[in-house]
């Protein structure tokens, strides 16, 4: 970790998703870079690494130096990278091969063999958070894009990254040390007793700040969403339609409908998305008196699904009066964010 931490050794990766693809990449990157690059890479313009200006591409083969510059592992292109202004702040070097996990997987083991060490996962960006190329936020934003499910979180993370949030909380920390400032000259120069327009004065800037916080913890529910999607669970009495409300959401015959009450004997989860927005849609089942141990489970995980729910459709079967059943589940998710869906009205 202290070695880590001094930034003195070079790391290596393989950047791209495991698996066959046309073109994957291995990165390096640290002091060591481009001189482990000048020892595998024999560019076709005679050109070394060293020597080349930063962010420029060169085309060229990779080899082995251990068994001669004769033995060929791959065509590919270099990209050299030089510091500071580099995604790490360090020299970097990323290697393009053909998406051969096999080829990947030599050219990293090169790599390694030559002074390179493997790099922990998030270490490129750890160091880029490290060396202040990225802050603390920056550096949860590229995580961010990375696992994003929708458009609308990419765009929302890209804010982010750009350094949008960074720059809010940059004013609310100066407005804080504004106030900090007075409160300790106060403290240290109690003589200069301050006056009643003083400590309003005081008062008034602490209110801008507690607002712009609360304005920005507003947001977290929204990014959240963006992030994880809506919690939607359906829920109601049996046969009331809401395996078939599913299979609408979702387009496919996904649960099972019958005529037959209790046919939905566990929760369902599937995914889909609405302009964008991401759900995870739970069909409960609908039993409410238990007659054996797997139908009280099922009414457990319901519950459970229930309590959890971001947002909940009540399914209500307009063909029938409303009976103890429908109160009893009124009455337990009267609390949460409900949307009442009426069925079978053309009955």
């Amino acid at each position: 970790m202290s070695e880590f931490l001094t930034h003195n050794d070079t790391i290596v990766a393989i950047s791209t998703p495991i698996g066959v693809g046309a073109i994957g990449i291995v990165r390096l990157s640290g002091p060591q870079a481009l001189t482990i690059a000048e020892q595998i890479f024999l560019a076709k313009s005679g050109r070394i690494p060293s020597e080349c200006s930063s962010f420029t591409v060169h085309f060229g083969q990779i080899v082995d130096p251990r068994q001669g510059k004769d033995e060929l592992m791959d065509e590919v292109l270099l990209t050299v990278m030089r510091a500071p202004h580099t995604y790490t702040a360090e020299d970097m070097v990323e290697i393009s091969c053909h998406g051969s996990p096999i080829i990947l997987q030599m050219v990293l083991e090169l790599a390694m063999d030559l002074g390179a060490r493997l790099a922990e996962p998030g270490e490129f960006t750890k160091r880029a958070f490290l060396n202040g190329r990225l802050d603390l936020t920056q550096a949860e934003a590229v995580i961010d894009m990375i696992h994003a499910k929708t458009q609308a979180f990419v765009r929302a993370s890209l804010h982010q990254l750009k350094g949008d949030l960074a720059r809010e909380l940059e004013v609310i920390r100066e407005q804080l040390m504004v106030v900090y400032t007075e409160l300790e000259a106060i403290i240290n120069f109690p003589e200069d007793e301050i006056d009643d327009p003083g400590r309003v004065r005081l008062a008034e800037k602490l209110d801008i700040v507690e607002e712009k916080i609360e304005e920005l913890l507003a947001t977290s529910d929204q990014g959240r969403i963006l992030k994880e999607g809506i919690k939607v669970v359906l829920c109601g009495r049996p046969n009331v339609g809401k395996s078939s409300l599913l299979n609408v959401f979702l387009k496919y015959p996904r649960a099972i409908v019958s005529e037959i009450e209790g046919t939905t004997r566990d929760t369902i989860e599937e995914s889909a998305q609405i302009r964008g927005i991401p759900l995870q849609f739970i069909d409960t089942a609908g039993i409410l008196e238990p007659r054996d141990i797997v139908e009280e489970e099922a009414i457990k995980r319901s519950q459970i699904s229930i309590q959890a729910a971001d947002l909940i459709l009540l399914m209500l079967d307009a063909s029938r009066e409303l009976g103890p059943d429908d109160d009893r589940l009124i009455e337990q998710v009267k609390e949460q964010n409900v949307l009442v869906v009426v069925n079978k009205r053309d009955l």
